[in-house]
């Protein structure tokens, strides 16, 4: 950058978090402190997760800084009513971000990526016009509320997506194309450089899911799948908040399918490689259904599964084939459909050959997607659109 000197990340999630946005935050960030001071700021939030360091949880270089920033957070309006407890917490952690950013005495720009924290935007712009503002979105245009999004993103310099649909869609919601940057999700590849492929025996086949357990992770239909695979075929699912876990447990429960899913609670993401090298196969199940996983998304275990170098199986939906090609990195079959899923993991498992050939392809495939060069992208994309 020519006369930048930080950046300040902005985002209202709980930290540490056992969900995703999180995770990817702190890698983003720590990937701009290669290039540029950097500051993360997340809001003071009651927080049942405990950990010693966040840094070591997250598996980052303590290279940035976590800067903690009050909000009303209050068990009481929580309990009283969800939403107003949210608004309360989210507007008032907003309010006191933009106070410290107005006393900011250096070339700063500020990068985002929650929807509602845009709410900051028209107020920063009001008070500092050349304030540079950038929004990652990994919503795109919701049904409800979509014009005052799009009001919103008016106000701000740069947007970044992960998916070659969620720039067409704002494009057709009136947001110029030079004003969005296309950078899907990356991973740390130094995490992974020691993982060997295990051979694929006769015994246990060893399945494994890491993630969330929403309905639009198609974690169902991965459960459901066992109904139509052998029983030296174990299924593994790692992770999920709990507001998920619990029906999802109850689902198990009352299908009779407890006994053939094991459910492992959410592990820091540090440790998710060493887990990665136990498989055989990984599966990441998106369900069409939800525009969200089918369109929207760049899931970070996808390019965890590719670094890993096992075999993928995973639904043949536009936002996973924006970097998995059918017999090539992966096998991609149709989505929501267990029988289908079922048959992708049998024919990689009964193919030694071919999950060999898959892994070692997406493992190539991979390097592409470094956080590294993701961050270059967005610098130089900030760059461009600062100076234009």
């Amino acid at each position: 950058m020519t006369k930048l000197q930080k950046i300040i990340y902005i985002s209202n999630a709980r930290l540490p978090s056992e969900k995703a946005n999180a995770y990817q935050s702190m890698l983003q960030c720590e990937s701009f402190s290669k290039v540029i001071t950097t500051e993360f700021w997340f809001p003071f939030r009651q927080n049942s997760i405990r950990v010693k360091n966040v840094f070591e949880f997250y598996g980052v270089k303590n290279s940035f800084v976590l800067k903690q920033v009050p909000s009303l957070d209050s068990s009481l309006l929580w309990e009283l009513h969800r939403k107003l407890g949210f608004l309360c917490q989210t507007l008032s952690f907003l309010f006191l971000c933009a106070v410290q950013i107005l006393r900011e005495r250096t070339d700063v720009v500020i990068y985002t990526r929650n929807t509602l924290d845009m709410l900051i935007v028209p107020l920063l712009k009001i008070i500092r016009s050349n304030l540079p503002i950038f929004f990652e979105d990994h919503d795109g245009f919701l049904k409800r509320h979509r014009w005052i999004k799009q009001k919103l993103l008016n106000h701000v310099d740069g947007i970044v997506v992960t998916t070659s649909f969620h720039s067409r869609q704002l494009q057709e919601g009136g947001v110029p194309g030079e004003k969005i940057l296309i950078a899907p999700n990356g991973v740390k590849l130094e995490r992974f450089a020691s993982l060997n492929l295990p051979e694929i025996t006769n015994d246990e086949r060893r399945v494994l899911y890491v993630g969330n357990l929403f309905p639009w992770k198609g974690v169902y239909t991965l459960a459901e799948a066992t109904r139509y695979l052998p029983d030296q075929y174990n299924i593994y699912i790692i992770g999920g908040s709990p507001e998920a876990v619990k029906p999802f447990r109850t689902y198990l429960s009352k299908h009779n399918l407890d006994l053939k899913v094991t459910l492992i609670d959410h592990v820091a993401p540090v440790k998710v490689a060493d887990y990665l090298k136990q498989a055989n196969i990984l599966v990441l199940p998106n369900s069409a259904r939800h525009a969200i996983s089918e369109l929207f998304t760049s899931p970070l275990k996808l390019f965890e599964y590719m670094a890993a170098k096992k075999p993928i199986v995973a639904s043949d939906v536009p936002a996973i084939r924006e970097v998995l090609t059918h017999g090539r990195n992966a096998l991609l079959v149709e989505p929501d459909n267990p029988r289908a899923l079922a048959k992708g993991i049998q024919i990689v498992c009964e193919q030694p050959e071919l999950a060999r050939r898959l892994g070692e392809q997406a493992f190539q495939d991979v390097t592409q997607y470094a956080w590294e060069k993701r961050t270059k992208k967005i610098m130089e994309f900030i760059e461009q659109r600062i100076q234009a």
